[in-house]
C-alpha cells in the first residue's frame, strides 16, 4: 500500500491529468506509467523494470520493440502510413490477405476480411453470422469479454459497469454460464458450472 501511495503522490500530475482528458473505459489494475518497453520488460516512468505478463492484452505476440516489427513499421512509415481498404488496396495488403489465406487450415475457398480491432472483429462475426444462417439469437457466457463496440459489448457479460447506461443493446443476444463437461470414464460425465 505504501508503494502505491508513493508512486500516487509522485505521479500526481499525470493521474490528474489523465482523468481530464481520457474516458473512464478501462479499469486500471495497477498504476503502471510505461515509458518503453523491450522484449518481454516493460520499463515504468521511474525507470522500473517489470516482466509483461499482460503483453497489452495479447496484442503484443512478438514482444516490445522486436527489431524485425521496428525496421519494418519504420519502412512502411516511409512509404505511407495506412490507408483503408475501403477505398483502395495497396501491396501490403494484398500481400498479407495472400499469406492469411495461405495458412489458414481447410480445403475450401477463403477471403481475408480487415478490420481495426478485435472488437470490430467481433461486431463482422455477428453480422457474417447471422446473414449466411439467416438466424438472429446468439448465446454468449457470462463473465466473457468481446471488446467495446456496440455488437461487442452486447455479447461482453463480465462487468456490468461496461455496459451500464448505454443500452439498449443488440437483441435476442442471451447469456450463460460457462459449462465444462469433463468425461469420467464409464462412470458417465461431470457436469461443472462457473457462475
Amino acid at each position: 500500500m505504501l508503494l502505491c501511495v508513493n508512486w500516487m503522490l509522485a505521479k500526481l500530475s499525470l493521474w490528474k491529468t489523465r482523468r481530464f482528458f481520457l474516458l473512464p473505459l478501462v479499469c486500471l489494475i495497477t498504476p503502471l506509467v510505461v515509458k518503453s518497453g523491450y522484449g518481454s520488460t516493460v520499463i515504468d516512468a521511474d525507470g522500473n523494470e517489470y516482466l509483461d505478463m499482460l503483453s497489452s492484452a495479447a496484442a503484443l505476440n512478438t514482444g516490445h520493440a522486436h527489431p524485425k516489427v521496428v525496421a519494418a513499421i519504420q519502412k512502411q512509415a516511409a512509404e505511407f502510413i495506412h490507408y483503408t481498404p475501403a477505398y483502395m488496396y495497396h501491396e501490403p495488403l494484398v500481400r498479407l490477405a495472400q499469406a492469411l489465406v495461405r495458412i489458414t487450415p481447410g480445403n475450401f475457398p477463403k477471403r481475408v476480411a480487415f478490420g481495426l480491432s478485435g472488437s470490430d472483429a467481433n461486431d463482422g462475426a455477428i453480422k457474417l453470422a447471422r446473414a449466411y444462417t439467416g438466424r438472429s439469437k446468439i448465446i454468449s457466457f457470462i463473465r466473457s469479454y468481446h471488446g467495446s463496440t456496440y455488437g461487442a459489448i452486447t455479447l461482453s457479460a463480465i462487468s456490468l459497469n461496461m455496459r451500464r447506461k448505454i443500452g439498449p443493446f443488440l437483441p435476442e443476444v442471451s447469456h450463460i454460464l460457462t459449462v465444462i463437461a469433463v468425461p469420467l470414464g464409464q462412470s458417465g460425465i461431470l457436469v461443472i458450472c462457473i457462475d
